[in-house]
């Protein structure tokens, strides 16, 4: 499953997070499988609703995602919600 871009509520969660990822074809099993080999005991259902707003992303994961998905974007922007205009 690829990751997909969530709205709530009238705002895009992410959406960079989500370009990223589509641009170099990662899929949530592969980014699981990664954050499983730095040690984070995680599922592909619950990294999807940490990226679709339900529960938060600390700042760990958000590094350790940059690193795994090998994006130049900070963080700040990697992880920009964008509400509707």
């Amino acid at each position: 499953m690829y990751v997909q871009s969530i709205t709530k509520g009238g705002v895009t969660m992410y959406p960079n997070f989500r370009a990223e990822t589509a641009r170099k074809k990662l899929t949530l099993e592969k980014i699981v499988e990664e954050l499983r080999k730095l040690g984070y005991k995680i599922s592909v259902s619950h990294l999807s609703q940490k990226l679709a707003g339900k529960y938060p992303i600390t700042l760990k994961e958000a590094k350790d995602l940059k690193k795994i998905i090998e994006t130049d974007l900070p963080i700040e922007e990697l992880f920009e919600i964008e509400e509707a205009s």
